[in-house]
């Protein structure tokens, strides 16, 4: 499990869900210590913001690229004969 910690909670907290095997990522280690929650939940909500805008790019190419498949045309009985 992913966890983040904030940088309020004590390091030995982080070193025993470490050890129980969970991922721990402290506000202090990814440099956001000392920064206001609110600078730090906008920070997350935009990296979040981005993710999903690339996702629905990339599945909206897909998309038309499968709605594009429809509209050709198929080679014809005669062609295939030849």
């Amino acid at each position: 499990m992913n966890i983040k910690l904030d940088e309020n909670v004590h390091g030995d907290v982080a070193a025993a869900l470490t050890a129980q095997g969970h991922d721990v990522a402290t506000v202090r280690d990814q440099g956001l210590a000392g920064r206001p929650d609110a600078d730090t939940a906008t920070r997350i909500i935009g990296f979040f913001a981005v993710v999903l805008g690339t996702a629905n790019v990339v599945g909206g190419f897909v998309v038309t690229d499968r709605m594009l498949e429809m509209f050709k045309r198929k080679p014809s009985e005669k062609q295939e004969a030849e």
